[in-house]
């Protein structure tokens, strides 16, 4: 089965509303927020495809990053962005992952302190390579959770929408409309 961007947002968004804990230092409690393909005004103009928040996760608030490729040359060119190389404690996220179908991304060329998940064929997601917590851009996230609670519209069903907005001057729109989970007890 070959797997479409929007589908490895749907299986990783699923993936942040549940737990995932090996170890305190890179495991994840359900995210009590979780947000895709997001526009926002960011230091370096980061649109994560996914963004989850984890408030209290083994005492510590930490950000999740996920960032989905499904070819290789689309994991390569995500490299060249400045925020990949050049400033990673200003990158987004505290755990920050790629996520593609298997075969894609060579495990040796991800980025030191980035995790890997990848999708088989049958559509179960695997960890290939566990990311180490780091420093990350606190205005950037800010900035995105901001952005995206002006938005909040309750719809019908009793989930949180992002009501349509005018994407910024200089950044593409997204190629759908932004989705926003918060746990219902909060």
């Amino acid at each position: 089965m070959s797997f479409t961007h929007d589908d490895l947002i749907d299986i990783g968004r699923k993936w942040l509303n549940t737990a995932y804990t090996p170890s305190k230092e890179h495991g994840h409690k359900p995210c009590s927020v979780i947000l895709t393909e997001i526009t926002a005004v960011t230091r370096y103009g980061e649109i994560p495809d996914i963004f989850g928040v984890c408030d209290l996760c083994y005492g510590n608030n930490i950000t999740i990053l996920i960032e989905c490729k499904v070819s290789r040359s689309d994991f390569y060119a995500d490299q060249k962005k400045p925020f990949r190389h050049e400033a990673l404690e200003e990158g987004i996220g505290s755990q920050r992952w790629y996520l593609a179908p298997e075969g894609i991304i060579p495990k040796d060329k991800v980025p030191e302190k980035w995790g890997l998940l990848e999708v088989d064929k049958f559509g179960v997601l695997k960890i290939i390579k566990r990311p180490e917590l780091q420093d990350r851009d606190h205005q950037s996230e800010m900035n995105i959770m901001v952005n995206m609670s002006r938005r909040l519209n309750i719809l019908p069903d009793d989930h949180i929408g992002i009501r349509k907005y005018t994407p910024l001057d200089g950044f593409k729109p997204s190629k759908k409309k932004a989705t926003f989970y918060i746990e219902e007890a909060l």
